[in-house]
């Protein structure tokens, strides 16, 4: 693949690793009961109840990649689309998670909550 100017974090180089190539297609196929291609999986789980692959689970999945940010695009909010499911993670997994930076300069969520720039509460300036 390098033969072919490909480098790691290439979409054509990535979509042959063993994560996008091997894991996330059998995750998928064990959460919905289909293969790749949409036929069912014709073959019984044989745990302590015995049932159809073919069922899937109640279950869900949600795959992220991890990228290496600068610091100052981090500092300056600048990532903050890449970084935020990182902060859902670190807050528990679960609700919703702050996906974009709020208008408002804060958001709240059952799980965690998010404060940017300067917020004044009761005379006092507190930083975000």
């Amino acid at each position: 693949m390098r033969e072919q100017g490909l480098r790691p974090g290439d979409p054509d180089w990535e979509k042959w690793g063993i994560c996008d190539y091997i894991t996330k297609p059998r995750v998928q196929a064990a959460i919905t009961g289909k293969t790749p291609n949409e036929q069912p999986i014709k073959v019984n789980y044989r745990f302590t109840d015995e049932f159809p692959m073919s069922d899937g689970f109640e279950e869900n999945a949600e795959f992220f990649t991890l990228t290496y940010e600068a610091e100052k695009s981090v500092s300056h909010n600048l990532a903050f689309v890449r970084i935020a499911p990182l902060l859902w993670l670190r807050a528990g997994a679960r609700g919703e998670r702050i996906e974009k930076i709020p208008t408002k300069g804060w958001e709240v969520t059952d799980a965690y909550g998010l404060l940017l720039g300067k917020v004044r509460i009761s005379g006092e300036i507190l930083l975000g």
